[in-house]
């Protein structure tokens, strides 16, 4: 059940669960980020996919809340009530969690389906999960655009993170979508694309995991210095990016899947143009033997440097890819795409 539908905002339930995806961003991913986006607007279209992070809250009556990371194997505690520590250890969710306070104790526990660093949107697959959790929990009432925001509040002026808001609208709304955006403001653009279609590029997209970790943080500082400095390079990609973006929608609402693969491969040369840490020799190994076995087009997610490739292969050809990737020690991310978004339910 997503946000918003979960009755009287008066109940307080002493369990809570939440799940939200992953995401590959398709084309235009860079253009969202302040002050690109204010300067000029941003256009991202992505995917969210079905592999998710999960959150499980339990109330508890010893006056203490505990945030644990499976994956991480870390855990902080405080008293109930009083916020979080940022210490270094689980600051995503300790800064999240210092935004919707609880006067009642709680355990929460996180786990995550998606690779660590790998470009599909970790941070804000467990931030909008985590937020969607802790409003039921507390008995907010959040939708969906305001837990995007939120998440991207905590990252940008909490945290200090540096970055766009495509992942937070994406793994809290869900499906196939093209987003504006207009400095805060994330707006869904209208697409016509025929079911047939959204379930082909299903179909032909695969996804694999490099093995290099990401750090998209590092990359993104680096590009905003450059931007900041008026280095028109920078700029120049970065309009490519959101005209790539545009082209997109043309060629999925013709149900044109070559089009969107020579797409994806434009908007790779123009992400690489960023910054040279985008790039690395393995992702460029990957990519062109991706190629060589009969790919159409490919990107890497996110920021680059490291992280997953999404692959656009005709079913003809998916097989020999997939085993000429896997030899290199690739890892391959089967999913399907996730029309839901986040998802809440409580006990």
């Amino acid at each position: 059940m997503p946000p918003g539908q979960s009755g009287p905002s008066s109940t307080f339930p002493a369990r809570v669960y939440a799940r939200a995806p992953g995401r590959v961003d398709l084309c235009g991913g860079g253009t969202d980020p302040e002050p690109y986006c204010v300067d000029f607007g941003g256009l991202v279209l992505n995917v969210a996919i079905s592999i998710h992070t999960h959150v499980a809250i339990e109330m508890r009556s010893d006056g203490r809340s505990r945030i644990s990371s499976i994956d991480l194997g870390r855990e902080i505690e405080t008293p109930a009530g009083r916020p979080f520590a940022l210490d270094g250890r689980l600051d995503l969710p300790a800064a999240l969690a210092n935004r919707i306070p609880s006067s009642r104790g709680y355990d929460v526990e996180i786990s995550t389906e998606l690779p660590p660093a790998s470009g599909l949107s970790s941070s804000a697959s467990l931030g909008v999960a985590l937020l969607a959790a802790l409003a039921r929990f507390t008995g907010r009432d959040l939708d969906r655009p305001a837990i995007a925001d939120l998440h991207s509040a905590v990252e940008r002026f909490d945290l200090k993170i540096w970055g766009g808001k495509q992942d937070p609208f994406a793994c809290s709304h869900g499906g196939l979508r093209l987003w504006r955006f207009e400095g805060e403001r994330a707006v869904e653009e209208p697409m016509v694309v025929a079911g047939g279609t959204v379930a082909e590029l299903e179909r032909n997209l695969l996804l694999v995991y490099s093995g290099e970790a990401h750090l998209s943080g590092n990359i993104h500082n680096e590009i905003l210095a450059d931007y900041r400095r008026g280095d028109s390079k920078v700029k120049a990609a970065q309009h490519r990016l959101k005209e790539v973006a545009a082209l997109s929608r043309r060629a999925l609402e013709a149900g044109d899947l070559r089009e969107l693969a020579s797409l994806l491969d434009a908007n790779w040369e123009a992400h690489q143009r960023l910054h040279p840490s985008c790039s690395t020799a393995r992702l460029h190994e990957l990519i062109t033997i991706g190629k060589e076995h009969g790919a159409w087009g490919a990107k890497v997610c996110g920021a680059g440097g490291g992280g997953a490739i999404v692959f656009l292969v005709p079913p003809r050809n998916r097989q020999a890819v997939a085993a000429a990737l896997e030899a290199t020690g690739a890892r391959l991310l089967p999913f399907k795409f996730d029309p839901s978004g986040v998802e809440v339910w409580s006990r």
